[in-house]
């Protein structure tokens, strides 16, 4: 088929009229084919040309692609039209019998071809799924339990006071006689947000943007409003009344390998963009949901644009699908950076890596593990707790294609570096509080903190944070004689128990665990010769350089790229550094190291590539 121009200044758009099962008039009656009941086995479609400032009406399908081998065809302005079989099947579901359906569909309403358009309409799809009439959320045709699952979640979300527990409580939620202490029930229920759909990228925009969403399974829909107070009800009955939490963690099936807690932190993180929208940060928004699926790595960047706080920091960002995503990548961190005079994106490196980017360029198509995902990103929201540069501003110097100049202090290099025993991860906090003692004679004071270096061992090990119910995210820092009596609390458990978690019976102590984990992820306990200690990323070696680099609220860990020995034939010689990570560092976490500093004259020049 040929599709007509766009203009882009009016905001055009194309809109799809789904044809009904039964229509008086065929468009093309010679290749229509019937089924026994005498409908036209084939979907037929017609598009049409809007513009959005014209506010027509309209609905808007959020759904997975697939996979594009194998497709399936249709008729479209009379012709036949490759689809995948996904969309194929939404169609299906979506035609009404008597009446046509205006709908939006991006395979179909954008031409997919055109690198020009695409472009075009990506940049404006928060616009067109915000003024759809409603968004259906098409997961796929129904699966075993389905129903059950569905009628479930509706009975529980419209009666808040049903009890989830397997205990006595009462009145219980059940459904043909099944609770949530049936693995078959918890199975059904995780299938829903198994499916494609919780995977995709740009089903994130699709869903927060929409006015209102239906979530359809084959024939079957569900409002989203209802999917959102049942996860409201099981969460409020898990922290409160229905505290046996086992159910919603365990995984009682080998093939879905998730639990059902999963799934409901799933939903709970796209409604949360709704109440953080503009909390969050777009570095933020975009790692918040990096391990979403994307056939392009572009749209892990172009999915997400509309979202998050800050708008005016990405008004550089052009939607160019012929550039590639290393140049898209580079370009956002660094035109970042130079916007807000800040270094959060440098947090933001972690995962393996799948691109061939400089060191200090986040890869956000780099994959994570989901358990160590969630805790990043808990560290990541701390960060607003640190101000290691003491509020200073990055200054960003492009030294030339793929190196960049940062000023900053160096702290210190590592002495000694400490694996965590995983097996035994007690052992190890009781090796590394002797590494941290061995640098001075006794339990002598650390630095002019005003507290022991054992003291200081223990608040390093929980990242100076506590949890409490003051924030939303429920991280603190640690202050005054109340949070560290709470402290000592958990350190002598800690003592007692030698680490067992299932040993935990005071909340604070448990409460202090959490920080632990969070500050610990993917990171190594590690000495520097002067004495400090912290923990560093895993790929940190002894001989590493500590910096503080302006715009920086926590230190980093960087490492010269060549050896001093390799080096240099003349003084006036370069050699940079590789960006390793960031690193928690007790005792400088508050700008004391700018403090000690005379700024800016003793800034060094760091050269990164």
């Amino acid at each position: 088929m040929v599709y007509t121009a766009l203009d882009h200044a009016k905001k055009e758009i194309r809109l799809l009229t789904l044809e009904p099962v039964r229509r008086k008039h065929l468009l093309s009656r010679s290749l229509a084919r019937f089924d026994e009941q005498g409908n036209p086995e084939h979907i037929y479609c017609t598009l049409e040309v809007v513009s959005l400032h014209d506010k027509p009406q309209y609905e808007a399908l959020s759904y997975a692609w697939g996979s594009r081998g194998n497709g399936m065809h249709l008729m479209l302005d009379g012709k036949m039209f490759e689809v995948t079989r996904n969309l194929y099947k939404a169609l299906k579901y979506l035609r009404r019998i008597f009446r046509p359906r205006v709908l939006w569909i991006d395979a179909l309403c954008i031409h997919q071809s055109d690198f020009q358009e695409r472009s075009d309409q990506v940049g404006i799809m928060g616009d067109i799924y915000s003024q759809a009439i409603s968004v259906t959320a098409f997961l796929g045709e129904k699966w075993e339990g389905c129903d059950i699952a569905l009628d479930f979640i509706t009975k529980v979300a419209s009666k808040k006071k049903l009890h989830t527990t397997t205990e006595s409580l009462t009145p219980r939620a059940e459904i043909n006689g099944l609770n949530l202490s049936h693995p078959e029930l918890r199975d059904y229920l995780i299938q829903f947000g198994r499916q494609p759909w919780w995977d995709r990228v740009w089903t994130v925009q699709e869903f927060v943007r929409a006015k209102n969403v239906f979530f359809q399974c084959g024939s079957r829909l569900l409002k989203s409003s209802i999917f959102h107070e049942f996860c409201e009800n099981i969460r409020f009955h898990g922290r409160t009344c229905c505290i046996s939490h086992s159910y919603y963690r365990d995984i009682r099936s080998t093939e879905l390998k998730v639990s059902l807690n999963q799934i409901l932190s799933q939903y709970l993180g796209l409604v949360d963009m709704h109440d953080e929208n503009h909390a969050l940060s777009f570095p933020e928004v975009i790692s918040s949901f990096r391990n979403r699926k994307a056939t392009d790595p572009r749209d892990k960047i172009y999915g997400m644009i509309g979202l998050g706080r800050a708008h005016h920091h990405l008004e550089f960002l052009r939607i160019d699908y012929a550039q590639p995503a290393e140049t898209l990548f580079e370009d956002l961190a660094i035109s970042y950076i130079q916007r807000t005079q800040g270094l959060e994106v440098l947090s933001h490196i972690f995962g393996r890596r799948t691109l061939q980017l400089p060191s200090y360029i986040p890869d956000w198509n780099a994959a994570v593990e989901d358990w160590k995902f969630d805790e990043r990103l808990n560290w990541i929201g701390c960060k607003i707790f640190y101000d290691a540069c003491r509020n200073t501003k990055a200054n960003l110097k492009r030294v030339s294609a793929s190196k960049i100049a940062l000023s900053g202090l160096e702290v210190d290099k590592i002495k000694t570096i400490h694996h965590v025993r995983t097996a035994t991860p007690w052992l190890s906090r009781k090796e590394w509080l002797q590494i941290a003692l061995s640098h001075a004679e006794g339990d002598s004071m650390y630095f002019d903190k005003g507290y022991t270096r054992t003291t200081a061992f223990y608040r390093n090990l929980v990242g100076d944070m506590e949890v409490t119910d003051e924030r939303a995210s429920g991280y603190v820092r640690i202050k005054g004689d109340a949070g560290q009596k709470r402290m000592d609390r958990w350190s002598n458990w800690f003592n007692d128990s030698q680490g067992e978690t299932a040993g935990i019976k005071n909340t604070d102590a448990y409460m202090f665990e959490k920080c632990y984990l969070i500050t610990i992820l993917e990171r190594n306990f590690f000495l520097t010769h002067k004495g400090y200690f912290g923990f560093c990323p895993h790929q940190a070696v002894e001989g590493d350089s500590v910096v503080v680099l302006a715009g920086g609220v926590v230190p980093y860990i960087i490492r010269q790229a060549r050896k001093a020995e390799d080096n240099i034939e003349s003084e006036d010689q370069e050699n940079p550094y590789i960006f390793i990570g960031d690193s928690y560092v007790q005792g400088i976490m508050d700008g004391e190291a700018f403090d000690r500093a005379t700024i800016p004259e003793s800034l060094k020049e760091f050269i990164l590539e």
